[in-house]
């Protein structure tokens, strides 16, 4: 077998022949190299590799190893400098940018010295603007059709909260409602007597009054240092320079492309310990990202029909979407101990690329599912020992890690925390229609410190649809957090079946800490829920079956209710339990052998449902042998959840959950 060693470096030429005295310059004329060859290792010199294309690696790319040489700084980035800076009258810095024809061509990342700069937002410091619900919902008009589907050109806001004169038809209004952030372009504010209004471009709809909003890009309200700006009329950026900071000595730089890199058809190419950062995206005319975790968002990576890739120890950062795109056809291929960090969108998405069914959608999106080819399903991925923060931070509704149309995937061993949406999503069909998602593996993940207040309607680990097989197990998770509802920690949603849930560890979520909306057969044993603020327990529906078997649980709280939601199961049905044999049911959910305790409560005090007793709640079939005493946790006060050797839970089988392994492991 031919193999060989390339060479890559900043100050190299493609006219070298890639040997350490005579390095390439590119990674485009490194991988055209390697094809010569049956295998190649190319080995990258510290600096900086500018992009002004994506790369593009297919079918004839095959065994290469890509990794920076020892002790090196590898950075992969798509920037482009931004010169010829001068001081305005006002005392900003101002620079032309004529590359910006249109919005579509802008960007949402500046650097300043190699460090990100804040794109200017009001209000200022995390604030909101929240407009004053002026409007009743039209009797007769379905709540759902009415703030879902009811298009609006205009909102009542209140008087003051936007300045008439701000030219703010330059800049985006992002509004965050729901599940999902919407952007819009504005026209200007008109005032009719005593009201003001904000005038939208596009209509807009998904959003009732009274959900908050956010100014971007006005340049008006450039006032704190290191804010920046474009005039898209001018072509020019606007920059608020920072203490200490001399235009004499002024490296800017903005991305240029949208993508870093495809791999299309690939197979066995590996990339280590290098840096990508830096590429742009920018919202179609027209487009308002109002859908479920920002799912058509691009990333900066798309790998498609490849098999073995692997990214080892990378770091991506700074990037205008999503960071990396599994779609279809890729199978076993691997992200392991990289750093994903400063993401507009969410860090990785997973994607078979079939047709979701949703409401509304035509019954025969249903048969992409029947037929779709195996060989095009993303198979035996592995996502672990990554750390992912700060990332939705343009497009808040994305997840750390979005499992749609999937199986056979493990995401094992990561870190997944400050981000404004859901921690991981798998599963992407709504109800129990067909699917293929399955034997996915969500356990031992760290996911804390999400959701943040901004948005409603999600979780830490966050399920849909119909998925044999999938487990999410042994997970530590707390500090989930919601606008309106939500903010919970396991949260079974539309359809969620088949699905195992056990040794988990929830604690600190604004509602419950598991909630199930509907689904079928899902078994939650053997977790600790140790306190939701407002309540502990959720379920929204009741279906004729068994949505879920409750086993082995500690519940413990200090505060909010217990339940909430419909637990009721007051009317029979009929179940199959054989071909030609049907009984009257009326259980739609199993509890038993779980132990619950508020030390601020005493036991004839705790309600199920809505106001039933502990006794009537047994005449229902339901905790027969649950009991209610101190499970007599190390700490509570303080999370640790460690159970003494006294603790009652052993005698009614609890199993004990060993966190130390969760999280990332050493490389």
């Amino acid at each position: 077998m031919k193999t060989k060693t390339f060479y890559l470096s900043p100050k190299g030429s493609d006219k070298g022949d890639g040997s350490a005295r005579s390095p390439f310059a590119s990674l485009s004329q490194a991988f055209k190299a390697a094809r010569d060859v049956d295998s190649a290792t190319v080995i990258l010199k510290s600096g900086e590799y500018k992009l002004s294309k994506p790369l593009a690696l297919g079918a004839k790319d095959a065994r290469i190893s890509v990794k920076a040489a020892p002790e090196a700084t590898v950075v992969v980035s798509a920037l482009r400098d931004v010169t010829s800076w001068r001081v305005e009258p006002d005392g900003l810095w101002s620079a032309p940018i004529p590359w910006v024809t249109s919005r579509e061509k802008g960007f949402r990342q500046f650097f300043v010295n190699g460090e990100a700069r804040a794109r200017v937002v009001y209000p200022k410091n995390g604030g909101l603007l929240e407009a004053p619900k002026s409007e009743e919902r039209p009797e007769g008009v379905n709540w759902e059709v009415w703030t879902h589907n009811t298009l609006r050109s205009r909102f009542e806001i209140n008087n003051g909260d936007i300045d008439s004169s701000w030219d703010i038809a330059n800049g985006e209004v992002v509004f965050y409602h729901f599940w999902v952030d919407s952007h819009v372009i504005p026209k200007g504010v008109s005032i009719e007597g005593d009201k003001s209004f904000l005038e939208l471009e596009i209509p807009l709809k998904r959003v009732p009054f009274g959900y908050p909003y956010r100014l971007f890009n006005v340049i008006e309200t450039l006032s704190e240092p290191g804010e920046w700006a474009i005039d898209y009329k001018k072509k020019r950026l606007y920059y608020k320079p920072m203490k200490g900071e001399s235009i004499d000595k002024f490296k800017a730089s903005v991305p240029s492309i949208d993508n870093l890199m495809t791999i299309d058809g690939a197979s066995d190419v590996s990339f280590s310990d290098i840096i990508f950062r830096g590429c742009r995206y920018e919202l179609p005319y027209g487009q308002r990202n109002d859908g479920q975790a920002s799912n058509q968002v691009p990333s900066a990576v798309i790998i498609r029909n490849a098999s073995r890739c692997s990214f080892d120890g990378c770091r991506f950062e700074a990037l205008g979407g999503y960071a990396v795109d599994l779609l279809k056809g890729t199978h076993d291929c691997s992200i392991t101990h990289c750093t994903f960090t400063d993401l507009a969108a969410g860090g990785i998405r997973i994607n078979s690329g079939i047709v979701a069914w949703h409401r509304g959608q035509p019954e025969d999106v249903i048969e992409d599912v029947k037929i779709f080819n195996p060989r095009l399903l993303c198979s035996n991925n592995v996502i672990s020992d990554c750390e992912i923060c700060n990332y939705g931070l343009d497009f808040p509704s994305a997840c750390g890690i979005l499992i749609m149309h999937a199986e056979k995937t493990q995401v094992v061993h990561n870190h997944i925390h400050d981000g404004y949406y859901t921690g991981v999503s798998c599963g992407w069909i709504w109800g129990h229609m067909p699917s293929v998602s399955r034997d996915n593996e969500i356990s031992f993940n760290h996911i804390h410190d999400i959701g943040k207040g901004l948005l409603s309607d999600m979780g830490a680990v966050y399920t849909l649809g119909v998925s044999p097989g999938t487990r999410v197990c042994n997970n530590l998770i707390h500090g989930i957090d919601a606008r309106h509802y939500g903010g919970w920690g396991l949260y079974t949603d539309e359809g969620s079946s088949n699905i195992l849930l056990e040794n988990n560890v929830v604690y600190d979520t604004k509602f419950s800490c598991y909630h199930m909306h509907f689904g079928r057969e899902c078994v939650v044993r053997n977790n600790i829920f140790g306190g939701g603020r407002l309540d502990q327990l959720a379920r929204t529906r009741r279906q004729e079956h068994i949505s879920f078997y409750f086993y082995n649980n500690i519940v413990y709280w200090t505060q909010g209710k217990f339940q909430t939601g419909n637990w009721n199961d007051d009317s029979d049905y009929d179940f199959c339990f054989f071909p030609g044999v049907t009984r009257k049911m009326r259980k739609s959910f199993v509890s038993d052998w779980n132990i619950y305790f508020n030390p601020n409560l005493k036991k004839d005090e705790l309600r199920f449902d809505k106001d039933i007793s502990w006794d009537e709640w047994v005449k229902r079939g339901q905790d027969m042998n649950s009991v209610w005493a101190d499970p007599k946790f190390k700490n509570p006060g303080k999370f640790d959840f460690t159970l003494s050797e006294k603790s009652p839970a052993y005698k009614l089988g609890f199993k004990p959950i060993d966190m130390s392994m969760v999280g990332p492991r050493k490389r």
